[in-house]
């Protein structure tokens, strides 16, 4: 029998076929898919045989099926997927082999009680939401989703946690609205890598607590309210930074200590009706100076408001502020005002660094309200003190805080001692404590009497009580006690390079060096 022989044009002709049937026939519902009976559901694989991808959308809304069997055919919809207002549908197992989807709406289908139908789905490329699916208790079905960019959960009142969403780590909008039963977000990944644009838990009633979010650090919009047993926010403390900050009519909620981290509020912060809520002070580093809004309203045990960066912010009449109905000294603006007036001047830092020559001072202070001027003193060797400097505007503002700089390059020999001088409005002063540093020569900071290739010796006029060695990354690589002028410190094992070394004489004195070894 004589064999027929394919040519090279004959096989090429026939896998050109078999691609096109494959992403032509594979394909079908550009313009859109509307599903209104059973029989359309059952007759899907007949009406567009061989038919995977939607490249529109699919919408079965407001009709009397019960199952999405005959779907099981698709992998992927293009556009989104709409399953609403189906009260008769009891299960999604026609969609388990959909894999990509642009959105998903599963709204009010009163009788589904699983979402296992989903349970090959790894992304829902823009949105996932589930609402009004009274018998659902978790997420079970979507384990392997990843990705979605808007995720929602709302009025699901038998919902009771997170479970089956534990690989969805990228999430850029999470939801959870009126879900009356949800008493723990466990099953939610706690490895989120995205900022949240928002993050919003709202009337979930019996939810008590969060939990940890360690690689979260920025939230866009940030709403909590109306969680009844919410007793505290403990899970955010990795966050740094959140534009809209709205904490609202939570019950129960004391506790707020989680957010003392945070760093910056850019536009608003409101902390509204929270009746067991008595402490903001984890708002205190904030940097309000770029917020156009503070609420602080009907919190009936919060007296203490009057935090340097509060202060701050109040002292700008331009400022908006909206403070009524809590409890004595902040119940209102000008009652925070009074306070912040009585607050009492505070010098938090002060430091002398040495950089061969030049002596770099910098210190830090707090309510300056009734602060005239900051003058910077310098005795030389000889023992006469020289203001060298007098300021009364900080260079840098911060969560209340005042940051000042100065460089002294007029050091002589010996000790330099330095002092700040602090002159309140009635002309009344104080000082701070005196700082030294030693120069063995003009030009020259004494901290090294002999360097080898395996140890330097540190030499001080002071006993040196201490040194710790850092590298340019701020790791310890060698520390140790001292106790004496002259002080051995071995160095062989430390890898050549750029290190800072740092200082405590016996006097309580710290200086910082730069050191090449």
């Amino acid at each position: 029998m004589k064999l027929n022989k394919f040519t090279p044009g004959i096989l090429v002709v026939i896998f050109l076929n078999i691609y096109l049937f494959n992403n032509v026939f594979g394909q079908c519902g550009s313009g859109g898919i509307i599903l209104t009976r059973q029989g359309e559901i059952d007759s899907f694989g007949f009406n567009y045989p061989a038919c995977h991808r939607i490249k529109g959308n699919v919408i079965i809304e407001n009709t009397n099926i019960t199952n999405l069997d005959g779907l099981s055919v698709i992998d992927t919809i293009d556009e989104y997927f709409n399953l609403s207002s189906n009260y008769q549908v009891l299960n999604i197992e026609g969609l388990r082999n959909v894999q990509s989807v642009q959105d998903i709406y599963i709204y009010d289908d009163t009788l589904l009680t699983t979402l296992n139908g989903f349970r090959n789905l790894l992304d829902a490329n823009n949105s996932l939401s589930i609402v009004g699916l009274p018998k659902i208790s978790n997420l079970e079905g979507l384990n392997r989703l990843k990705f979605t960019r808007q995720f929602y959960v709302g009025n699901c009142s038998h919902l009771q946690n997170l479970s089956g969403i534990d690989s969805l780590t990228r999430v850029q909008s999470f939801r959870l609205l009126n879900n009356a039963n949800l008493d723990t977000l466990l099953g939610l990944n706690p490895s989120l890598t995205y900022d949240l644009n928002p993050l919003e838990i709202s009337e979930c009633s019996k939810l008590r607590s969060l939990i940890p979010f360690p690689k979260l650090k920025s939230i866009w919009q940030f709403n909590m309210m109306n969680n009844e047993q919410l007793i505290n926010l403990n899970g955010m403390d990795s966050v740094e930074r959140i534009t809209y900050l709205t904490i609202s009519e939570n019950k129960h909620l004391e506790d707020i200590s989680a957010l003392s981290q945070i760093k910056n509020i850019q536009h608003y912060a409101r902390i509204i009706n929270n009746p067991e809520l008595s402490d903001i002070g984890s708002l205190r580093n904030i940097d309000l100076e770029r917020m156009d809004s503070l609420v602080l309203v009907d919190n009936p045990l919060l007296s203490y408001c009057h935090y340097p960066n509060i202060c701050d912010y109040l002292s700008n009449t331009n400022n908006y502020a909206r403070i009524q109905g809590n409890a004595l000294h902040c119940e209102d603006r000008s009652s925070i005002s009074a306070q912040c007036q009585l607050l009492p001047f505070k010098l938090l830092d002060f430091t002398a660094t040495l950089d061969q020559s030049k002596v770099a001072l910098n210190w830090i202070t707090v309510n300056e309200t009734k602060l005239r001027t900051i003058s910077l003193e310098h005795q030389d060797p000889s023992g006469s003190w020289n203001i060298i400097d007098s300021m009364s505007i900080a260079y840098q503002k911060l969560a209340g805080k005042n940051y000042y700089r100065f460089i002294h390059d007029a050091s002589q020999q010996g000790d330099n001692n330095y002092q700040l001088r602090f002159e309140d409005l009635a002309g009344n002063s104080k000082y701070s404590q005196v700082l030294t540093v030693y120069l063995k020569t003009t030009g020259t900071v004494e901290y090294i009497s002999k360097q080898t290739k395996n140890s330097f010796w540190l030499e001080s006029p002071s006993k040196i009580s201490s040194f710790i060695l850092f590298d340019q990354i701020g790791r310890v690589v060698k520390s140790g006690n001292g106790h004496s002028t002259l002080v051995e410190v071995q160095c062989a094992d430390i890898p050549s390079g750029l290190y800072f070394l740092r200082l405590e004489l016996e006097n309580k004195i710290n200086i910082s060096i730069k050191l090449f070894l």
